[in-house]
């Protein structure tokens, strides 16, 4: 079993490894980040300051029934995230489509 442990003071190259990680239905033990929640609506993202990561790592790989749960729902929030991402920009292409007709008859 994996488990993806990140550190890091900001977030903006963290939510990409973060959905990355989901894909594969992989937990990840990272740091708080402002804003994580409200991208990421799950269990599987599990946040803590830096120095209880580690103990946090070490404490989920000695439950692997645990683990199993956070995998699967690692699965679910990249479904739900996926299904969500291409939602949006299918919609986007729809718009820039009816301007684009708009513009030019």
């Amino acid at each position: 079993m994996t488990l993806n442990v990140h550190m890091q003071a900001s977030n903006h190259l963290e939510i990409p490894r973060i959905v990355g990680s989901l894909s594969t239905a992989t937990p990840i033990v990272t740091e708080h980040s402002h804003g994580l929640r409200e991208i990421v609506v799950s269990d599987s993202v599990c946040e803590g300051r830096a120095k209880d990561l580690i103990p946090m790592a070490q404490h989920l790989l000695a439950d692997p029934q645990r683990l199993i749960a956070l995998q699967n729902s690692a699965r679910q929030a990249f479904e739900w995230y996926y299904q969500n991402a291409c939602t949006l920009l299918q919609d986007a292409c729809h718009e820039i489509k009816r301007r684009a007709t708009d513009l030019h008859g």
